[in-house]
């Protein structure tokens, strides 16, 4: 029988009791979080309210998935409360570094609004849902409610982070979809909130993990170190810039965006003066800015202002002005692009694993496989591209692999006379891609009808000719070691 799934719901039970309003809106919230999580885990989980009363019986909580706690600012002035939620996180999240490894566990509710400098320490980077907005008429925050545009999105949002920690949780963090691809979704000013949602619903939908996954309302001498951190990880980062600047980040003169900007193009310098590192890193940026365009105040003029003067020296990084839907789509085919090269080396190798990029015709799959067995099995890495119907990727991939490839071998068999010389081209453009060193070698095996003599081969390539092509490998092979 399998395990059942355990998600605590934590409400105070003691001081002041909950008001009838508050009850009857978070009877109505768990009525609709057990329907929707049932029917898109395809899992039947027990929701289990839990009290500071409940803190001594460790088998009602203790082995929960997950953890929604429901704030409000009367319900923090009760200490038995917040006493308990310090317990909760002790137990499940111990250390600052769970905010960069593990399984996000625990998940705030807030119904009001709360200064989080006023708040228990462990209490302020929690992943928040905000329950509640601005009153335009009586100034006072009030609870969203299901017929409220914001509602439903923002309940969807719970249940997909609830999901994958659902899915994580039952498999031990083993075999987690999208596992190898990394985002790393900027933080934004207000006004960029709403968009910055519906591109993390679409990459989690996507399967591709988001971070931060945590709020980043850390102290500046800390910022910066977990910005990099998540960085490091992401295969690439995304940056939405508004009409608006947004209030400076606590002991900045700078607010979250501009500093995370910053930070990221620091780690990228860092990168690029160190070719060991930049070789491993597949870290790409996009910065988006809206086709309409207006920077509304003099901070947002500033900002736009730098980033065009600084375009000819950000590396690794592309400005996007498009509608939203397009830049989605981008995205989307950036990471997939990305997505294809790990699959098809694996991880970019050392200093020490040499890596040959395998280039053939789509009809020479076949024929690719062993010549791909007899490498590997020499001890060097290999990469070739898996080739998708139509995908308008394929070129950036090409690119990609040759500016990182210790040695790149082609492959004749099936391919015209024009598809080779276009490859011999790209073999001889490909110092121009952004190489820091030299191939270490370079191949042409043919083995097709078209002996493919008279042509001008780049220098230093070795040409094979043969009908076998596992038996003509041993020159390549010898220019590798």
């Amino acid at each position: 029988m399998a395990e059942k799934i355990i998600i605590c719901l934590i409400l105070p039970g003691s001081g002041d009791p909950v008001d009838q309003e508050t009850e009857n809106w978070i009877t109505e919230f768990s009525k609709n979080l057990d329907f929707l999580l049932e029917r898109f885990t395809k899992t039947k989980s027990e929701l289990r309210i839990v009290t500071e009363k409940d803190q001594n019986k460790g088998e009602l909580w203790k082995n929960a998935a997950g953890y929604l706690i429901f704030i409000t600012d009367t319900f923090l002035k009760n200490k038995k409360f917040t006493e308990f939620l310090a317990a909760i996180h002790s137990e499940i999240q111990p250390g600052k570094e769970i905010y960069h490894t593990g399984l996000k566990r625990i998940y705030r509710i807030d119904l009001s609004g709360i200064s989080r400098e006023a708040e228990p320490a462990f209490l302020q980077h929690l992943p928040a849902y905000e329950f509640f907005q601005l009153e335009e008429d009586s100034k006072k925050n009030v609870y969203l409610i299901p017929s409220m545009k914001k509602y439903w999105p923002k309940f969807l949002d719970l249940i997909t982070d609830l999901k994958i920690t659902l899915q994580q949780y039952r498999s031990d963090e083993k075999s987690r979809k999208g596992e190898e691809v990394l985002v790393y979704l900027g933080i934004t000013a207000p006004d960029q909130e709403v968009n910055r949602d519906i591109i993390r619903r679409e990459l989690l939908v996507h399967g591709y993990r988001v971070y931060p996954d945590i709020d980043l309302n850390f102290p500046l001498s800390e910022l910066k170190s977990y910005v990099q951190k998540y960085v490091e990880r992401s295969n690439l980062s995304i940056h939405l810039v508004g009409n608006h600047y947004g209030i400076n980040h606590p002991g900045a003169k700078s607010d979250i965006t501009e500093l995370q900007l910053q930070y990221v193009t620091e780690y990228i310098e860092t990168l690029e003066k160190n070719p060991a590192l930049s070789a491993k890193s597949r870290l790409q940026r996009f910065i988006w800015l809206p086709p309409d365009m207006k920077p509304a105040d003099e901070g947002q003029e500033q900002l736009l202002a730098q980033l065009r003067r600084d375009i000819e020296k950000l590396h690794r990084t592309d400005i996007i002005q498009v509608p939203l839907e397009l830049f989605k789509t981008l995205i989307i085919s950036k990471l997939r692009e990305s997505l294809k090269i790990i699959s098809a080396g694996d991880e970019i190798p050392g200093e020490k694993e040499r890596l040959v990029y395998l280039i053939h015709d789509k009809r020479d799959e076949n024929d690719i496989q062993s010549i791909d067995k007899v490498i590997s099995s020499k001890g060097f890495r290999t990469a070739k591209i898996k080739y998708d119907n139509g995908d308008p990727n394929l070129i950036n991939i090409h690119k990609e692999m040759l500016m990182r490839c210790d040695a790149a071998l082609v492959y004749h068999h099936s391919g015209s006379r024009t598809w080779l010389m276009s490859k011999l081209s790209d073999l001889m453009k490909a110092p121009g891609l952004g190489r820091e060193n030299p191939m270490r070698a370079k191949g042409v095996l043919i083995t097709g009808s078209d002996p493919a003599e008279n042509i001008s081969y780049p220098r230093d390539t070795l040409v094979m000719r043969g009908k076998d092509p596992v038996g003509q490998l041993g020159p390549f092979i010898e220019k590798l070691k």
